[in-house]
């Protein structure tokens, strides 16, 4: 189960808290093991973290 599902299922049941504390985590994740800077870093993990998200709510609809 990936953790933003786990942590929101079992831990904190807010989803946006939740996406939010995703997206800077995995920022600062890909700021250190791509080596680029901190803006950059969260562009990617938002533009990512809200992709995934825009196909789980559309998904939830079919």
């Amino acid at each position: 189960m990936p953790l933003a599902s786990y942590t929101y299922f079992y831990i904190y049941s807010n989803l946006i808290m939740v996406e939010v504390l995703v997206v800077i985590i995995e920022g600062l994740f890909l700021k250190y093991l791509l080596n680029i800077d901190y803006k950059m870093a969260m562009l990617l993990s938002l533009v990512a973290n809200l992709s995934t998200f825009l196909v789980g709510v559309i998904w939830g609809y079919l």
